[in-house]
């Protein structure tokens, strides 16, 4: 027996977003919303929402190009600084993967900036065959992904039919959350995207990630499962001094005829230095470069692909200041368990000017 009910006009609205964004009817979709409940369905959105509407990143900006030597199309490299790894991270990611257009990309972002609702450390990479996309801030990650022929129209460097996408957000000190792209130059949009999660052990309610992923367009995550995402740490025993290529500048320091202050920059990738990447790995465990090799999580000679590396720094100085910048130590986290597949690790560099 069907119940006599009145449904308020904003849940049926929602109800047939879903329907039509999973290829559902509307019946069918009621159905799957009775099963999991409301909050498996996408946020509405108003004429209003905006992605910087809701939440924004700490020091937005890209895309910007980097160039890669000897790269690898299934290897790449994030730039968060200052990530924190948990100390027991469970992996879980959506069940199933999903294609979305341009238009569809820029909702799901502004619906995720709008679920959270709150500033967020993020990084994205978006990789090819001779190099790659990087930024922070979802509004810049969305003009990336919806850019992809002017941009491969543009590049300087070699292009492979398809290139692939990170983008990771610290959503606290204990969650992280990963978004992986898959696209071409067949579709507009992308081909693939799926979300992961990284917790700090197993979470007791999992209602807050079916929530995220249902601004993804997903319904359903796999159960969390205990994955060591092993690092790469040393603090140097002698800085090393860093060869910066483009600074990068920190907006809201601006006030009324304030000059721009130095937060950050682009740097010649110091792991090309044998004696660099030695110490590196002079610094770290034999059991974590153990597990890191014998389960191929990433390749040590990645680290020198990339031709530049982003750092920021301790302190901020103004853009009228000249100065040399020193890397006082380093991180690099294998994240390829997030998804189970492609080499990818992020880079942190703790730098500091002189």
């Amino acid at each position: 027996m069907r119940p006599n009910a009145d449904i308020p006009w904003s849940i049926h609205g929602r109800v047939k977003e879903y329907a039509q964004a999973n290829n559902l009817t509307v019946e069918e979709s009621y159905i799957e919303t009775l099963q999991h409940g409301i909050d498996a369905l996408p946020m509405p959105l108003e004429a209003t929402d905006g992605l910087g509407t809701h939440s924004s990143s700490h020091l937005p900006y890209g895309p910007r190009s980097i160039q890669t030597t000897d790269g690898d199309i299934n290897e790449y490299l994030t730039c968060l600084p200052r990530l924190h790894i948990p100390s027991q991270p469970v992996v879980f990611r959506s069940v199933g993967k999903r294609r979305a257009t341009n238009e569809e990309i820029r909702t799901i972002l502004t619906r995720f900036a709008k679920h959270i609702d709150q500033s967020i450390d993020d990084w994205f990479t978006i990789h090819q065959l001779g190099g790659a996309w990087v930024g922070r801030g979802l509004e810049n990650y969305a003009r990336t992904l919806t850019s992809l022929p002017d941009r491969w129209q543009g590049a300087d460097f070699s292009i492979y039919k398809t290139e692939f996408g990170l983008y990771v957000a610290e959503l606290s000190d204990s969650e992280l959350v990963f978004v992986r792209t898959e696209a071409d130059d067949r579709d507009e949009g992308v081909s693939e995207l799926e979300i992961g999660f990284v917790t700090d052990g197993h979470p007791v309610q999992s209602r807050r990630y079916t929530q995220i992923a249902a601004q993804f367009g997903f319904d359903e995550l796999t159960p969390g499962t205990d994955r060591a995402l092993p690092s790469l740490r040393a603090g140097f025993s002698e800085s090393i001094p860093l060869n910066v290529t483009e600074r990068v500048m920190k907006s809201d320091q601006l006030g009324s005829g304030d000059e721009p202050w130095v937060a950050g920059a682009f740097v010649e990738n110091p792991f090309r230095d044998d004696a660099v990447k030695q110490e590196l790995l002079d610094g770290t465990p034999e059991a974590v470069l153990d597990d890191i090799g014998d389960h191929h999580l990433f390749d040590f000679e990645m680290l020198e692909s990339y031709d530049e590396l982003y750092c920021e720094f301790k302190s901020h100085h103004p853009a009228s200041e000249d100065h040399d910048y020193e890397m006082q130590a380093a991180s690099i986290s294998a994240l390829e368990r997030v998804f189970g597949w492609q080499s990818s690790a992020n880079v942190s560099i703790s730098a500091r000017y002189l």
